[in-house]
């Protein structure tokens, strides 16, 4: 807020040194007439590059949106591969145990009947 009004203060002061003293001398050697058309040229072009510079942030806007989508996808696409490859790991312990368990079963020893839980 401060710097703010410190920043118009410093305009206003500028714009109304400008105008006591500065402006007199231009108009002296330049008429009103070309004065006029040079303060409106400036400030059409000002106004343009105003508006391109708006065009181009809205397109910077766009392409970054549509960027976020397309990483979004490729996010969920590997979230939903990791989630396949979890899936497939638990199996694959699953079925390792059961394999040990069938294994341990077949394969035990008459001392083994004894020590069964």
């Amino acid at each position: 807020m401060i710097k703010g009004l410190i920043l118009l203060m410093a305009i206003y002061s500028f714009a109304s040194i400008y105008n006591q003293f500065i402006q007199p001398f231009i108009i002296y050697y330049i008429t009103i007439f070309y004065y006029n058309n040079i303060v409106i040229s400036l400030l059409i072009l000002i106004q343009i590059d105003n508006f391109l510079l708006f065009y181009d942030l809205m397109n910077k806007n766009k392409y970054e949106y549509e960027r976020n989508k397309v990483e979004d996808k490729y996010i969920k696409l590997i979230l939903n591969g990791i989630d396949y490859i979890n899936k497939k790991e638990k199996e694959f312990t699953k079925k390792k145990w059961r394999f040990k368990e069938n294994n341990f079963k077949i394969h035990r020893s008459c001392n083994d009947i004894y020590d069964l839980k």
